[in-house]
């Protein structure tokens, strides 16, 4: 009887570490690493927006000089910047950087970047690349 119990108490044992251990050896998904956040640009607004999981947006407007020019926080998925600065005023035609940091329901961020230009009426969004990128930004 003992020995039975033994076996039992160590079949028990290993059934509940047994899920543990094959976790350890896995890495957790970094699913604010894989959200992608897309860029749609009008003559008067860029919306920002990604999958339903994220939970909060920030976005930050860099100058060419690396100057922070506009900053806003949105909470949900979407963000809507009507291409104005701090003060409210329109942007000059120009190339501008735009700093997203996803935030998503587990507390896990990251960021992305867009590339902006700005000529007239005509706006452009495109992901930028480290080339892209001036000294400065």
């Amino acid at each position: 009887m003992q020995t039975f119990r033994t076996l039992f108490f160590s079949l028990f044992s290993l059934c509940l570490l047994c899920p543990q251990a094959f976790a350890q050896g896995q890495a957790a998904p970094a699913a604010a690493e894989r959200v992608t956040v897309v860029a749609s640009a009008a003559p008067d607004r860029v919306r920002f927006a990604a999958p339903n999981r994220v939970a909060r947006l920030r976005l930050e407007v860099l100058s060419a000089s690396g100057d922070v020019i506009f900053a806003a926080d949105s909470r949900g998925s979407v963000l809507d910047w009507t291409l104005q600065d701090s003060y409210g005023g329109r942007l000059a035609d120009g190339r501008y950087l735009c700093v997203v940091t996803v935030k998503d329901v587990a507390g896990r961020m990251a960021q992305r970047l867009t590339l902006l230009d700005i000529a007239g009426d005509a706006v452009a969004a495109r992901a930028a690349t480290p080339s892209d990128l001036t000294a400065r930004q």
